[in-house]
């Protein structure tokens, strides 16, 4: 690690004032404020942050293949942009983000960034000593603890109890959750285990085990660390099933704060428009902020038309070679895209409203922003589109140094997020000495968080944060009071 981050700061310290880093960095610093205003958000943490986020890449990839290592450089650089976890259908999986600066370079078309592929391949090569094929869901979670300098985290004996024992997730697995504020994915990769495994007791295909947990588990953070981290949970949480030939799907964690309200207009035709802040109030059509493979789907594709417009740049002024790609692009959004997951054409009001989005993004990307900004917009508009899905379980914690709320505020996600017959969780911390000591709060429908208070002591050696529950439950260490 120390030498890894020490070239990441070498690279940083030399490339900071170029625009795509210092828009990487200014997006992270404001995220940073609005997920841990009580931690810096300096320089040394975003690099510290960075390697983090290129690691969690290497580790996915060495999960989902592991018995090979990335063949060439080339093949790396897929593994940080992105497109060599689309090739196993993960389609939002990574992408190019706030961490991807020490690529900037290549990512502009401008030299092949050799020093920070150095780094991933020396990373990538001291991985191969371990067998990822079963890894658990937090194996990084430590790691971003110290690096997130968070004090206290949920362990995942206590969220698989939460789950399986106060919510019969187990019993009941077609339950769906959603954690509005996820940190590193505890809780979600609590959440996709119990149900793999019950869904195998079941009886279930493998593949209708992936699609339906897939759909079935979501969560949300404003921490762009904790986002990637979380997402990595999740999938090692899933087990073999990633590796296995299936349709494009997406990993549900996104960048976003969950108590984020849109702005609506409407376009052309007369249909909403939706303006989210995190995204600079940038428009997007109805139909896509609120379909998350339409909006992953669509913007996904538009950094093809970013390098096309740069590669105009040589032969066109800006104004032309902006319009034209986007002419294009006009046109891939209102024609049919069979043998995709969304074949349908936008009305051309839709489309007007994307072209006008695309046209900031496009300009932002030839004056040196990079992606960050792109990544920013795929992600905003989560607590919109999850908010319209309603959910069976709400689970969440406030444990750490983040804004996650206790159950006094989480009331307030609860008409947003639930069905009228959902329930809801959170765990807290337990003041006084003596054991570990957790509080937790479960609520029916009907009942107030507050009035269901639970807590819950470790009494003897304590358990590993790694281990799960079904390891630990019959050592009788675990005591509950009940409120």
């Amino acid at each position: 690690m120390a030498q890894a981050v020490r070239r990441l700061t070498a690279l940083y310290e030399e490339t900071a004032e170029a625009p795509p880093v210092a828009a990487g960095y200014e997006y992270w610093r404001r995220y940073r404020k609005l997920s841990a205003p009580k931690s810096p958000a300096e320089s040394s943490g975003f690099v510290q942050h960075t390697y983090l986020a290129l690691l969690s890449r290497l580790v996915a990839c060495h999960f989902l293949e592991p018995s090979r290592t990335p063949a060439n450089r080339e093949e790396l650089w897929q593994v940080v942009n992105g497109d060599y976890f689309v090739g196993f259908g993960l389609e939002n999986f990574v992408s190019e983000d706030f961490f991807t600066w020490p690529f900037f370079r290549r990512s502009m078309g401008i030299s092949p960034d050799d020093e920070a592929l150095d780094v991933m391949s020396e990373l990538s090569a001291e991985l191969s000593h371990f067998d990822f094929a079963e890894a658990s869901p937090s194996l990084l979670t430590g790691l971003f603890n110290q690096i997130s300098l968070q004090q206290e985290t949920v362990p995942r004996w206590l969220a698989e109890f939460l789950l399986e024992e106060r919510l019969d997730l187990a019993q009941r697995p077609d339950q769906s959750v959603l954690d509005p504020l996820c940190g590193a994915g505890t809780l979600l990769a609590a959440a996709v285990g119990t149900k793999v495994r019950s869904f195998r007791e079941q009886g279930q295909e493998p593949l209708d085990i992936f699609l339906r947990v897939t759909v079935q588990v979501a969560g949300m953070t404003p921490d762009p660390l904790a986002a990637t981290i979380a997402r990595t949970a999740y999938l090692l949480a899933l087990g073999e099933l990633p590796r296995e030939p299936h349709p494009p799907v997406l990993v549900p964690v996104y960048l976003a704060d969950a108590g984020q309200e849109s702005t609506t207009g409407v376009d052309a035709a007369d249909s909403p428009v939706h303006y989210f802040a995190m995204a600079d109030d940038l428009p997007l059509p109805n139909r896509v902020a609120s379909d998350p493979m339409m909006l992953d789907w669509l913007f996904g594709r538009l950094p093809n038309y970013m390098r096309g417009a740069a590669a105009r740049l040589h032969a066109q002024p800006e104004e032309v070679a902006v319009q034209e790609v986007l002419n294009a692009y006009y046109n891939y959004l209102t024609s049919p895209k069979a043998r995709t997951p969304i074949p349908e054409a936008l009305t051309p009001a839709a489309a007007d409203i994307m072209v006008e989005t695309a046209r900031k993004l496009v300009s932002g990307y030839l004056h040196g922003e990079g992606h960050a900004r792109l990544y920013i917009v795929k992600n905003a508009p989560a607590p919109m589109f999850l908010a319209q899905r309603k959910f069976d379980l709400l689970v969440g914690s406030n444990l750490g140094d983040g804004v996650a709320p206790g159950p006094e505020s989480f009331e307030s996600f609860r008409p947003r997020y639930l069905n009228e017959t959902g329930r809801a969780a959170v765990i807290s911390p337990a003041s006084g000495s003596g054991p570990r000591q957790f509080e937790y709060a479960v609520a029916e429908p009907g009942q107030v968080l507050t009035e269901s208070n639970f807590t819950l002591r470790v009494d003897g050696d304590l358990p590993a944060d790694d281990q799960g529950w079904a390891e630990i439950k019959d050592l009788n260490l675990i005591e509950v009071d009940a409120p």
